[in-house]
């Protein structure tokens, strides 16, 4: 991979005050890490992935984007069109056209993710707000050289300390066409030797600490439904992919109540300036 860095306008910029405010938060323990020293868990969803996966070749099928149902959908990219396998985003490779096709989601859709959901609270017990509409993305195979995908926490485009990412590949994943991720204690040692300030960060952001970075993240290598549960402060970037084979992901966040209180100071640097408080970004109910 080549180095390459862009305009990152997507990074929270906090005023001195607040900055402060946010420190305090982000040192604040999370419930990932009270259950793993890692800061991460995997929960296996391989009968809530294959309810996803039907649904996927439904849908592109009714949009008659596929003309084919029995297909596998890691070699999806060979029976579409390549307008749609084209990315739109120097910072997202997963800004195409068949991921728009599922910004807007039907009710079959939150059916299979109210199941998934359930499956997660059982397993961690606690109770929490989850995020009303989640994100499937389509990451195809790239002749692209050039790295410009930011090694990243979620904590610095807006969402609140406290909250838990989930990652649930629909596809298998290889070391070509995933995401990386790191761990909890390099993750906090990394960030914080720019006072977890992400405008200075991206400011100094370069090759040496592109390359840093990189050395301490790994390829999350795993069969479709292995979901990984982590701790939002862990380092984490998506790959440019290299294989033959389209990664398909659905990625979530839940919020333990207890952090609720200070979500409300948070807003999203997206361009629905996301308030993070249910009802609007989380759900109504507390599961």
């Amino acid at each position: 991979m080549i180095f390459k860095k862009v305009k990152y306008d997507f990074v929270q910029n906090y005023s001195d005050n607040f900055q402060k405010q946010f420190i305090s938060h982000y040192m604040l323990k999370n419930k990932v890490t009270e259950l793993s020293t890692t800061g991460k868990l995997v929960i296996d969803l391989k009968e809530q992935t294959k309810e996803i996966e039907t649904h996927i070749v439904s849908k592109l099928f009714q949009k008659k984007i596929i003309t084919k149902q029995d297909l596998k959908l890691e070699n999806i990219h060979n029976y579409i069109a390549k307008q749609n396998v084209k990315e739109n985003s120097n910072n997202d490779v997963t800004r195409n056209k068949l991921t728009a096709v599922f910004f807007k989601k039907d009710k079959e859709f939150f059916k299979i993710y109210y199941k998934i959901i359930k499956k997660i609270k059982k397993k961690l017990k606690f109770k929490f707000l989850y995020q009303k509409d989640p994100f499937l993305r389509f990451n195809f195979p790239t002749n692209n050289k050039y790295d410009s995908l930011l090694p990243h926490v979620d904590l610095a485009i807006g969402h609140p300390p406290g909250e838990i990412n989930l990652w649930m590949p629909i596809t298998n994943t290889n070391k070509f066409n995933s995401f990386s991720i790191s761990d909890i204690d390099k993750s906090l040692v990394f960030f914080g030797k720019f006072g977890f300030d992400f405008q200075y960060y991206i400011k100094k952001y370069n090759k040496k600490i592109w390359n840093d970075a990189n050395n301490l993240l790994t390829p999350y290598v795993s069969k479709k439904g292995k979901t990984l549960i982590f701790d939002s402060r862990v380092m984490h970037k998506s790959l440019l992919n290299k294989s033959n084979k389209t990664r398909i992901s659905l990625d979530f966040r839940i919020l333990p109540i207890e952090y609720e209180k200070i979500s409300v100071f948070y807003t999203g640097t997206g361009y629905k300036k996301q308030k993070f408080v249910r009802g609007k970004y989380y759900s109504k109910n507390i599961l």
